[in-house]
């Protein structure tokens, strides 16, 4: 596939893609569309120097299952991740979703996970329609290769096709009630967007009491915070993790006020989604 081509990053990318496709026998002919799990938002700068026309789409998530999900399932996989830092990051990506991508393309698109798995049929015709591809019915099995995938090493239980829970509220009791409050304020907007629950219609008004609010410990931060310093052993290593724990928590108030400050200009991003029946993006 590289012969008689140039040894360039593009290249390789397009011959290690079709000699997977030879390699399982499809036929890299009819191929339309090399669908690439990136992973990292900051990596597309290096994919954008070798491909400038792309589309990114972003799996969301209800935001506070995430931050229970995300914390919980990182933790048993490996408590290192158990970090003032793991936390924060993922706390900054709850927030920002998506709108980091538009660094690099205006052609970002959401899709609702919650969707994939009540209305995979709506999502998927969807998605194949906007790309011209056939809609198959290999799309609805959970396999890979005709085998079946059970999940990674992240999931917490076998996992067999769409799930009928993903509906349910699992974030609450593990998060300070005040959280929830934060989280709602913040993106409001956006939890509306999607069609996610919103206990309390927030407007201006509750910026005091919010801001206030961003400055107080969330639950997770404090239970990271005890088992870091329990774990860390000499004086020395204490005060570093204490460092650590003061340090990203002053981080994580700068970003949830800052947000904040996004809400009340109505900045929040609202991305253009494959949920059916949702607004455009403004």
């Amino acid at each position: 596939l590289l012969e008689d081509r140039d040894l360039s990053s593009k290249n390789v990318f397009l011959a290690i893609h079709l000699a997977y496709g030879l390699a399982t026998e499809m036929d890299i002919r009819r191929t339309k569309l090399i669908f690439y799990h990136l992973h990292h938002i900051d990596k597309l700068a290096e994919f954008r120097a070798d491909f400038p026309e792309f589309d990114v789409i972003a799996t969301v998530r209800e935001p506070r299952n995430t931050l229970v999900s995300g914390t919980e399932h990182w933790k048993r996989y490996d408590p290192e991740t158990y970090h003032p830092r793991v936390f924060y990051l993922l706390v900054k990506r709850i927030l920002e979703e998506s709108e980091p991508a538009l660094r690099y393309t205006p052609h970002v698109t959401t899709l609702k996970l919650e969707d994939l798995h009540l209305r995979p049929r709506q999502v998927l015709k969807e998605f194949c329609d906007t790309y011209g591809l056939e809609l198959t019915e290999s799309m609805f099995e959970s396999s890979y290769h005709g085998k079946k995938w059970w999940g990674d090493h992240l999931s917490v239980q076998y996992l067999d096709g769409f799930q009928a829970k993903i509906r349910e509220a699992n974030w609450k009791g593990k998060i300070f009630w005040y959280e929830n409050v934060l989280i709602e304020y913040i993106l409001q907007d956006r939890l509306e967007h999607y069609g996610y629950d919103v206990g309390l219609r927030m407007g201006k008004a509750y910026f005091p009491l919010v801001f206030f609010l961003a400055f107080l410990p969330m639950k997770y931060e404090m239970d990271i915070a005890a088992q870091h310093l329990s774990r860390s052993g000499a004086v020395g290593r204490k005060l570093r993790a204490l460092c650590a724990t003061a340090w990203f928590y002053v981080l994580r108030v700068i970003l949830c006020t800052g947000f904040i400050g996004k809400r009340i200009r109505r900045r929040i991003l609202l991305a253009r989604t494959f949920c059916a029946g949702k607004p455009e993006s403004r």
